[in-house]
């Protein structure tokens, strides 16, 4: 699939159980809008599961499985961290400078569009 600034140029083969990132072109219309999951192939239209994408850090557990409903207030996702313990104040300093940091999301969008494409190339 391809980022919606590249739609004049080529067009996307798309395949039943593709994940779609949100704002990928998949016709020449322009881009679609929301993410989901390819339900439907056909040569005049497409059904998509409407789902939206959580990254998490290696390690973290998974509740949930593949298809199963999740309905509001359910755990997702329980990250596994460490937590540093110091008795000197000024160590936590550079993580709130980072907070207030302004950063390019970008690279964050580019980093999802690739693991979403990772996770096509597995489809069967």
């Amino acid at each position: 699939l391809l980022h919606h600034d590249y739609c004049e140029e080529s067009f996307p083969i798309i395949i039943l159980g593709q994940f779609i990132c949100e704002n990928v072109c998949l016709f020449k219309y322009g881009p679609h809008i929301k993410s989901g999951q390819v339900l439907i192939v056909n040569a005049d239209y497409l059904v998509i599961r409407s789902a939206k994408p959580y990254l998490v850090t290696p390690g973290t557990t998974v509740h949930g499985h593949y298809g199963e409903i999740l309905y509001e207030g359910d755990t997702l996702v329980t990250f596994i961290y460490e937590k540093s313990r110091s008795g000197d104040i000024t160590q936590g300093l550079p993580k709130v400078e980072q907070v207030f940091e302004v950063r390019s999301i970008d690279s964050i969008s580019m980093n999802l569009e690739k693991r979403v494409k990772g996770w096509n190339e597995r489809i069967p």
